[in-house]
C-alpha cells in the first residue's frame, strides 16, 4: 500500500486503487505559454485514457496529442523551455476549435494523473472556463509527489 504524505494525495491514491473496476483515469501533460493560469494558454495537450477492466489491469482506450495556437506570440524564453515555436503553431487550431474534442476526451469525472498535476489541471480548467465549459474530475493524483515520497522514505509498503 502506498502511504502518501498528504491526506489529499492519499485520498486520490485510494480512489484509484480501490474499487477501480470500470473506472476511467487519464494520464496527461501540458505545455503552455507561461505559468499564469489567468493569462497563459496551453499550446500542447497530450493525454492517454485508461479503463480498469475486470482483471484490474488498466487498458488503454484512447489518446490525444493536440497542438493549439495561442492568441499571441510566445516569448523566446518559453520556447526555450518546451521547444514549441510560434512558427510551428501558426497553422494549428486555436483552443475554441479544440474544446469539444478535449471535453469529449476527458468525459465525465475521470481520475486524472500527472507530474506536477496541480499546474496542468489549473491550466486545463482555465481553458475550459474561457470556453464557457467546466472540467469536472473525480480526483487528481500528482505522481511527482509520489516520487518524492518514495525518494525520501515514505515508500510503497
Amino acid at each position: 500500500m502506498y502511504y502518501a504524505r498528504t491526506s489529499y494525495n492519499k485520498r486520490c491514491c485510494m480512489a484509484l486503487m480501490q474499487k477501480c473496476i470500470g473506472r476511467t483515469f487519464i494520464v496527461f501533460d501540458t505545455e503552455t505559454t507561461g505559468i499564469n493560469k489567468e493569462k497563459d494558454y496551453i499550446v500542447e495537450l497530450a493525454a492517454m485514457k485508461y479503463i480498469v477492466k475486470n482483471s484490474q489491469v488498466p487498458e488503454l482506450i484512447d489518446k490525444i496529442d493536440l497542438y493549439m495556437r495561442p492568441p499571441f506570440l510566445m516569448d523566446q524564453k518559453v520556447i526555450d523551455i518546451h521547444g514549441i515555436t510560434n512558427e510551428f503553431l501558426m497553422d494549428k487550431p486555436n483552443e475554441k476549435d479544440c474544446i469539444q474534442k478535449i471535453e469529449d476526451f476527458f468525459g465525465d469525472r475521470p481520475i486524472i494523473l500527472g507530474y506536477n498535476s496541480d499546474f496542468d489541471y489549473a491550466m486545463l480548467s482555465s481553458l475550459f472556463q474561457r470556453n464557457n465549459r467546466q472540467l469536472q474530475v473525480s480526483a487528481i493524483l500528482d505522481v511527482m509527489e509520489m516520487g518524492y515520497d518514495v525518494c525520501f522514505g515514505n515508500e510503497f509498503k
